[in-house]
């Protein structure tokens, strides 16, 4: 019985204390919080309605009880001015009750906190060594848990040792106990509220170790080495650092806040990037870019996957038959490549030698064997980075093995269809681009027969919903052969709505290179630009020598399908497609032109392209060629290229159809290549000159398409062709000129040659074909780029409504135009001349230099020509990095769509006569004396 009672009677254990002391502390620092949220209710709820009711008493005083006279309505106010006191009393009351209730709560917990430091305090006394470290690694403070591992490192070593060395000298002698160096013990480490516990090591040390700390990490445990307590203290494990964002949030100013809740792009709305290795600090990401963002550690070096990836579709194991086909034929071109590289080993090297002489790259770039081969990987196909199934990664390489060089994509037949065409993406690849809003409401069952049975229905919609444009993005939904694109979303008012440089910017980064479709979601009002954009994407041009095995360039066989899919209840018709066709063909064929070095494209070049497209259409050309042009009076054109071998010439195509009422006239700058004469061009500025054919091409290109879309009126296209060389016949500055106008111009620059050759094809223009409408294109100052940008061509016209026809006509193609000042009577004065009717070059060269130079052409027609006259400057827009552009076909055809037979370019000019319903009054085309 006494020990049933004993039992009862037996005091509890300090762990039991301990604990009931922890839960009640817990519980008072919960009940502490729940106060103070109960307080700011209760006051808030209180304030709010006895505002309402102090207002609503106020105007029922005012507009029902309100006395007459001045003394009652002060006496009956008195509530109202009383109650404002009695809310503030009433709200201080309620502060004081919370506030008491948290005072006492305070001092309760004080005490309880205090009772629990002094059982603690005394725990290494009364409990034996284990218990003691495990409770204070449970409930101690810090500086208690740092104490326990400094403890715990200090386990004496068992068996014999050698007696300890002790310093010598005066001093007091510290005993030196040796100790071993035992396995990392576990201590128990709260973390969060619920109080979960991690077991983590004691004594764990950050720090990579070196080999000699190894070393004498080894002998202390075999016992050759005893370390002395207190001589290197043992470094306890850092504070574990959370992955949250850096910037605290309470600290910010209100116009931080303002910021990031209107922009949304603040720190609020960014993550930290914290390696799950080292826990450190590499970066913020907005929170989009956070789930699918992956990293490799700036100070570790540890790869971080993303949280998240794409929707990909089920990855299908290539087939096996056309795999073995790729490795083969990929096994045999390195075999063949390994028995010719000892004998140009020394070419090699001495190649490599002057190639990083004269390449002028990154210095501190490490070179390519230096890399890790899974950085090479990453560089050579940057989608294998977060790849991790090895069968899917070999598929991958394999594929891209497989594919046929960039080279080859220049000789792609472009074909276009009114309707998708049903395909395999694993035997054809396919992109479908379009603008977000179009893609958004585009149901699966539209694009089915383009991505079954690769791509379900469930991937596409999500692979949608992931797209967001900055100001492009793109999802692949099958490997690289099915893709997804989406254009920006915003076009300001001089931009085109199609955004057709970014779809051609898309179509070139995901091209395949193999024969695949491209399907654009657009609207009919873009079709027309969308289908031009996608021609650039493919330029003609190319004398790269890779080849296939049977010794043809394989991309002979490379056919590229481009498929369109309207919103609404539009549709493509044959008509259309015929348009697009020519347009594209046109586009194309200018590239290739401007494309072309003048060893290839020089004025007989440029004649027999003439002469193709002429064959097609069935027409002659007229052709003025070397002395002929002195004779007739050519002296621009004459002058600039009479020092070339090969003599300059004036080319004309006429189409002249039945019923025609009116004569349109285009005339094109041809300089097949630009030296600048005797005013020759530096090194750097003569490389790209074989362009300054590119108003002339597109002329071409242009007058190709229209012909085929059927061409109402008649149409002249004037090639003004020379190649300005330097030589014994060349012209020098200072020489006079009598151009085919009659006007003398004195040579004051010889790379100031474009202007001289139009201005005889204009009045040619105007004299021999008696066109009424005038427009001349050309390459023809380099200020143009400076005056409206690389993407915007510069008009300069005689007539308004023109102008405005044309600038809105450019945002409908894509081929952007932006107006320069037409007037002469303040800019052609820079002209002047002494000896001569005027110069070739201007005296200001900070004078509106391309208004300038249009002027001089239109000075000889006439600046009180009665019909319109137009000056396109396209010298910028002609290229785009190494590549021409095809600028001005697409822009020639909306232009002039009125005349068209084809209703798609009809459409462009009918949306374009809004704008272009301005006229000019007849007095302000008059001559200038």
């Amino acid at each position: 019985m006494g020990a049933i009672i004993s039992r009862f009677r037996k005091e509890k254990t300090t762990y039991a204390l301990l604990e009931t002391l922890e839960e009640k502390i817990a519980d008072l620092e919960t009940y502490t919080i729940t106060t103070q949220e109960r307080q700011k209710r209760f006051v808030g709820n209180f304030l709010v309605v006895s505002i309402v009711l102090y207002v609503l008493a106020s105007l029922v005083f005012y507009f029902v009880f309100l006395p007459p006279t001045w003394n009652e309505r002060i006496i009956h106010s008195l509530p109202l001015l009383i109650c404002p006191m009695i809310i503030t009393l009433v709200k201080k009351g309620l502060a004081w009750f919370f506030e008491r209730k948290v005072i006492g709560n305070t001092e309760e917990l004080k005490a309880l906190r205090a009772e629990k430091k002094k059982i603690l305090e005394k725990v290494m006394d009364k409990e034996t060594y284990k218990v003691a470290v495990d409770i204070l690694n449970k409930f101690g403070d810090k500086s208690q848990r740092t104490q326990t591992q400094s403890l715990s490192a200090m386990t004496p070593m068992k068996g014999p040792q050698p007696m300890p060395m002790t310093p010598k000298g005066p001093g007091p002698i510290r005993p030196q106990v040796p100790q071993s160096a035992p396995g990392p013990q576990q201590q128990m480490t709260p973390m969060g509220p619920g109080r979960q516990m991690i077991a983590t090591p004691i004594g764990f040390n950050m720090r990579q170790q070196t080999p000699m700390m190894q070393q004498q990490q080894q002998q202390q445990q075999s016992g050759l080495i005893h370390r002395p307590v207190g001589m290197m203290p043992q470094q306890t494990m850092p504070y574990r650092r959370t992955p949250y964002p850096i910037i605290n949030h309470n600290q910010k100013g209100m116009l931080e806040k303002m910021v990031d809740y209107l922009v949304g792009d603040g720190a609020n709305s960014r993550f930290a990037m914290i390696c799950k290795e080292c826990l450190m600090h590499n970066g913020m990401a907005l929170q989009e870019e956070y789930e699918y963002a992956a990293f490799r550690c700036a100070f570790c070096g540890a790869f971080n996957p993303s949280k998240k990836q794409r929707p990909l579709a089920p990855r299908l194991p290539f087939e096996q038959a056309q795999l073995d086909k790729m490795l083969r034929e990929k096994r045999g071109s390195t075999s063949s490549a390994a028995d010719s590289e000892p004998s140009s080993a020394a070419e090699d090297s001495n190649s490599a030698e002057a190639d990083a002489a004269s390449t002028p790259e990154d210095a501190t770039a490490p070179p390519a064997e230096d890399l890790p081969q899974d950085a090479e990987e990453a560089e050579q196909d940057p989608q294998l980075e977060d790849c991790t199934d090895d069968n899917e990664i070999a598929s991958r390489k394999a594929l891209r093995n497989c594919l046929p060089p960039l080279s080859d994509l220049v000789m792609s037949k472009l074909s276009y269809r009114r309707e998708l065409v049903p395909s395999d993406p694993a035997q054809a690849p396919v992109l479908i681009v379009g603008q977000t809003g179009h893609l958004k409401e585009l149901p699966f069952e539209r694009v089915r027969c383009k991505l079954e049975p690769r791509v379900s229905a469930e991937i596409f919609e999500q692979a949608k919903s992931v797209l967001h444009p900055a100001p492009t993005d793109s999802c692949s939904l099958y490997l690289d052969l099915a893709k997804l694109a989406v254009l920006p979303t915003k076009a300001s008012r001089h931009n085109s709505e199609s955004r057709g440089h970014a779809l051609t910017k898309l179509v070139q980064t995901h091209t395949s290179g193999v024969s695949e479709s491209i399907v654009v979601v657009c609207d009919k009002e873009n079709l027309f630009a969308s289908g031009c954009a996608v021609a650039r994407a493919f330029p003609l041009y190319s004398r790269k020598t890779s080849k296939a095995e049977n010794g043809v360039t394989s991309a002979e066989s490379v056919a590229v399908d481009v498929e369109f899919l309207l919103t609404g209840d539009d549709c493509v018709t044959k008509q259309d497609v015929l348009v697009l066709e020519s347009a594209a063909k046109g586009i194309r064929l200018a590239a290739k032109i401007v494309d072309a070095p003048c060893s290839e494209m020089n004025v007989s070049g440029f004649l027999k392209e003439i002469d193709v497209v002429a064959k097609e259409l069935k027409l002659t050309p007229k052709v003025i060629r070397g002395e002929e042009l002195k004779e007739q009076g050519f002296g621009g054109i004459y002058g600039v290229g009479k020092a070339s071998d090969d003599p300059p010439a004036l080319a004309v195509l006429s189409y002249e159809p039945e019923g025609a009422t009116e004569t349109v006239a285009w005339v094109g700058k041809g300089i097949v290549y630009d030296t600048g004469g005797l005013s020759i061009k530096g090194k750097t500025a003569m490389p790209g000159m074989k362009r300054d054919c590119g108003g002339a091409a597109a002329i071409l290109g242009a007058f190709y398409a229209a012909v085929k879309c059927g061409f109402k009126q008649n149409l002249h296209a004037v090639f003004c062709l020379a190649e300005n060389s330097v030589g014994p016949k060349a012209t020098r500055p200072d020489d006079i000129h009598r151009l085919y106008s009659g006007q003398t111009v004195e040579i004051n620059n010889t790379d100031a040659e474009g202007r001289l050759v139009l201005s005889d094809g204009v009045c040619y223009a105007d004299r021999n074909l008696k066109a009424g409408i005038i427009l001349d294109m050309a390459t023809l100052t380099g200020a143009q780029g400076i005056a409206t940008g690389k993407y915007h061509g510069a008009i300069l016209t005689n007539s308004e409504q023109w102008e405005q026809k044309a600038l809105i006509v450019g945002r409908k193609t894509a081929d952007l135009l932006a107006p320069v000042p037409y007037c002469p009577e303040l800019h052609f004065c820079e002209f002047k001349s002494a000896v001569a009717d005027m110069k070739n070059s201007v005296m200001d060269r900070g004078n509106a230099q391309v208004s300038c130079a249009g002027l001089f052409v239109g000075a000889h027609l006439g600046f009180d020509y009665e019909g319109a006259w137009m000056h396109v400057d396209m010298a910028s827009p002609v290229h785009n990095g190494e590549r021409a552009t095809g600028y001005g076909v697409a822009l020639l055809l909306g232009l002039f769509g009125e005349h068209s037979g084809a209703d798609l370019l009809k459409r462009v000019a009918e949306a374009a006569a809004v704008g272009g319903t301005v006229k000019e009054p007849q007095h302000k085309k008059a001559r200038v004396n």
